[in-house]
């Protein structure tokens, strides 16, 4: 799932790569045809990822090569969703439920948009991801069935849903982050920014996200109250990992922030040498990144510095991480297996 988990935490304890230094690591290489703009999913040593080439892959991990690949008519955009035996993805306007071990489609759907940049998130049977048609769609995992779908006020929505006791959270180009029943689709409540809101993430019962006018936000679920904002210095595209009593973004303006979860107050920055787009990962002792300059970067997640970093050819998107292996996709159009020698 992306991040991790319905509320897209980002954090995941794991053995870290300890240094990404390229004299230390085992580096594998699978090639796409075009750019890998969303980040990979794993299970049962087989990763799963979409390309702009217009395929999606199941790769073994192990030996890097392809397991299979479905074709679909234009781009894969979004992470995947893994679900026991099956994998659910988009590409253009469809949403796909295959089965993980073959790649046999079991069921599509097609939305009224154009595109799906929303990764999927799964509650309770039901699967839930937002649609550049103005919509927000929950659909039965099982057979792909319309369940419910809510408008907004006529913009995309972009951000991928966050889920936390029955409520789908996600941010639109209207400007607004929104509240719905999970069951049954009624508005609870919204609330307006100044710009474009990005994908949330939830801790207890505050929702953190960023804006693309810059500010970073902590709302409370409950009653739709703000708790306090930040300030960066540009805009807030990807969503922000929540760690020990920090809570962790990137933005446009090349820094990565560590705020206090509680007041919101700036603990530390980082600032790198172009845009960060991403989402940063933390698996305890390092935290993870990739940003415009092509380097996907890890850092101590409690003072902010620089551990190592890695260079590649392209934009890096957001990474994974597992036991002693870092997993990325860059827009040089490789996908990067990194394992400690």
């Amino acid at each position: 799932m992306y991040k991790y988990d319905s509320g897209h935490s980002g954090y995941k304890k794991v053995l870290a790569v300890n240094s990404l230094n390229a004299q230390n690591l085992k580096v594998s290489i699978f090639k796409t045809n075009a750019p890998i703009v969303c980040s990979p999913v794993i299970s049962e040593n087989i990763i799963y990822f979409g390309s702009v080439d217009k395929n999606f892959y199941a790769v073994d991990a192990s030996s890097i090569k392809e397991k299979w690949k479905i074709t679909t008519n234009t781009a894969v955009l979004s992470s995947p969703l893994i679900n026991k035996d099956n994998v659910y993805f988009a590409s253009g306007s469809i949403i796909y439920a295959a089965n993980k071990n073959n790649g046999n489609i079991i069921w599509t759907y097609k939305t009224m948009g154009e595109s799906i940049y929303s990764s999927p998130v799964i509650s309770e049977n039901i699967i839930y991801f937002g649609s550049s048609d103005n919509k927000l769609y929950a659909l039965s995992i099982n057979n792909g069935d319309l369940i419910w779908r809510y408008s907004g006020k006529g913009t995309e929505i972009i951000s991928t849903p966050a889920y936390k006791d029955n409520t789908i959270y996600f941010g639109s180009e209207d400007k607004y982050l929104y509240a719905v029943d999970s069951k049954t689709g009624k508005e609870k409540w919204r609330f307006t920014t100044q710009g474009a809101v990005s994908t949330p993430s939830i801790n207890d019962n505050i929702v953190y996200f960023g804006s693309d006018n810059g500010t970073f936000y902590a709302v409370d679920t409950k009653n739709s109250k703000e708790k306090w904002r930040f300030k960066s210095g540009g805009p807030i595209i990807g969503s922000p990992m929540i760690s020990d009593y920090l809570v962790y973004f990137g933005s446009w303006d090349g820094n990565i922030y560590a705020l206090d979860l509680n007041s919101g107050m700036l603990i530390w920055k980082y600032k790198t040498s172009g845009p960060i787009t991403g989402s940063p990962i933390s698996t305890g002792n390092s935290l993870y990144f990739g940003a415009w300059d092509k380097n996907l970067y890890s850092l101590n997640p409690r003072n902010g510095q620089k551990i190592s970093s890695f260079l590649t050819d392209g934009v890096v998107a957001s990474p994974i991480a597992v036991d002693r292996s870092v997993i990325f996709g860059s827009w040089d159009n490789n996908l990067y297996i990194i394992n400690e020698k």
